[in-house]
């Protein structure tokens, strides 16, 4: 019989991580290629960032599209029931004939921290979501679709509070925050207005922008007033989006696990915003316990495809193989 491998993707705004794994858990590839996030980078972009990874992948392991038994996507611009099709339409143009499972980022951060994905995932990285499963499969999502609707506490809204903080010290409209010192030094800049042309037309590099995030956690363990009431105000939301999908799912009394995804939170995983929405939920239900993601959530996606083709929960089992072969593969992306 012909060995089974499976495919595993996890889709963002930032990047795209396909793994191939076989039936013992054994990452045999792993291949880091652009965003496909087609809300942000559009749709030709997100097709092409996937074909390459998929493509690659597949050539790296030394495998055709056939050898694939099951595949796991999780996609952060699967939210609506139109953004499914989209990318559904996507992957189906790529692996016409492999089985497979498509589902929100969110979701297979959830996956990969806990054994039978019931529970909330709870992100804040290059944006915000929260989805939630209860053991009845019943799933609530909570924001995710972006600032227009509300989202708040990413890394990217940690980042422009700091700028609108040392901009209004700048020309007198707040009081002092080392953050202003930091920005400076940081983009090594002696007027702080200079930062503006980040946001030209010919520039547009916003990603640059959000470097400044770590150093507002830095600022805050240094007791920066401001700095601590930016991540104060980050958590406040999280933790309310939160709570709201708790309670749509869970009884208060249950035991339920909260994950911790995302770069900010993998980054900082005990930060007065951690400790701030850890309390607000222990406080309507007791029984939680929580658990930041440590390992890339593509993982999840290979246990979704896992459970996809065996109908059950069984690639747990497989888990810490995963882990470990797919820490030595992505050592040696650049």
């Amino acid at each position: 019989m012909k060995d089974r491998f499976f495919l595993g993707i996890d889709g963002g705004g930032t990047k795209t991580l396909t793994t191939i794994a076989d039936e013992s858990g054994r990452i045999v590839s792993a291949f880091r290629s652009g965003p496909s996030n087609f809300q942000s980078v559009g749709i030709e972009r997100a097709y092409k960032e996937l074909r390459i990874g998929i493509t690659k992948a597949l050539k790296i392991a030394r495998l055709t599209k056939g050898d694939i038994a099951f595949g796991g996507f999780g996609i952060s611009s699967a939210d609506r029931d139109k953004d499914f099709d989209i990318i559904l339409s996507i992957l189906n143009d790529i692996l016409p004939d492999t089985p497979k499972v498509l589902v929100n980022d969110t979701t297979i951060a959830l996956r990969a921290g806990t054994k039978d994905c019931v529970g909330v995932a709870l992100i804040s990285g290059t944006g915000t979501n929260c989805i939630g499963f209860n053991k009845d499969r019943k799933m609530v999502r909570i924001g995710g679709l972006g600032p227009l609707t509300g989202d708040y506490g990413a890394g990217s809204d940690i980042a422009m509070a700091a700028y609108h903080a040392a901009f209004r010290y700048n020309d007198g409209r707040g009081k002092y925050t080392i953050l202003y010192d930091i920005i400076k030094k940081h983009f090594n800049v002696i007027d702080i207005e200079d930062l503006i042309e980040l946001t030209y037309y010919d520039s547009a590099d916003y990603y640059q922008l959000n470097t400044i995030t770590p150093y507002v956690f830095i600022a805050a363990k240094k007791n920066d007033k401001i700095a601590k009431e930016i991540l104060i105000d980050c958590a406040k939301a999280l933790s309310y989006a939160a709570l709201t999908c708790l309670r749509q799912l869970f009884k208060t009394d249950e035991k339920v696990f909260i994950a911790f995804g995302g770069s900010v939170f993998i980054r900082q995983p005990r930060s007065i915003m951690t400790d701030y929405i850890k309390n607000k939920i222990l406080k309507r239900y007791p029984k939680a316990r929580f658990v930041v993601l440590r390992t890339e959530p593509v993982i999840g996606a290979l246990l979704l495809a896992y459970d996809g083709y065996y109908g059950d929960f069984r690639a747990n089992r497989l888990k810490p193989t995963l882990i470990k072969t797919l820490k030595q593969r992505i050592s040696t992306i650049n």
